[in-house]
């Protein structure tokens, strides 16, 4: 039995819900728990480990109390706010700030270009394509799917 299983089963949660509560549960008071609710502070603690880079180790490392997040808002200003104060998309959008990682660059094969360019053209409308390595994933309205076929057909794999 995997542990998802086993929470469905034997706790009737997710696996997801049930680890924030659990990890809640190491670094919260029972107190902090019932005024923030566990999804706020799992929020706050994922910030504070974002921010830090420092795993949050123990109940008391954190006050929540005088938490001051950073986040830009709507105008795209920079705001500090008490976590209290915070609106649950605004925890969620600071978290996402701290925590995302700068994506690499990735380099398009050639493959990738002859399939983007057939997407781009003129005749062909609505398509969207998802390539990644050697898997094309096409969404195709049926309006424009005889335009596509006309700009696929004569593909050739440039890599061989």
């Amino acid at each position: 039995m995997t542990d998802a299983e086993f929470f469905e089963t034997e706790l009737g949660e997710r696996r997801q819900v049930a680890y924030r509560h659990i990890r809640v549960a190491k670094l919260a008071t029972a107190a902090e728990v019932s005024k923030y609710s566990p999804s706020r502070l799992n929020l706050a603690i994922a910030y504070v480990e974002g921010k830090t880079g420092v795993p949050v180790k123990s109940r008391g490392d954190v006050d929540f109390a005088l938490l001051r997040i950073e986040h830009v808002n709507s105008e795209g200003k920079k705001v500090v706010k008490k976590m209290s104060a915070m609106t649950f998309p605004e925890l969620r959008e600071a978290v996402s700030q701290v925590t995302k990682k700068p994506k690499k660059a990735v380099k398009e094969s050639p493959a990738s270009k002859v399939v983007t360019a057939a997407v781009k053209r003129p005749g062909v409308k609505g398509v969207q394509a998802s390539i990644s390595k050697s898997l094309v994933v096409l969404r195709v309205p049926l309006s424009g799917l005889a335009a596509l076929a006309r700009e696929l057909s004569s593909f050739e794999d440039p890599t061989g």
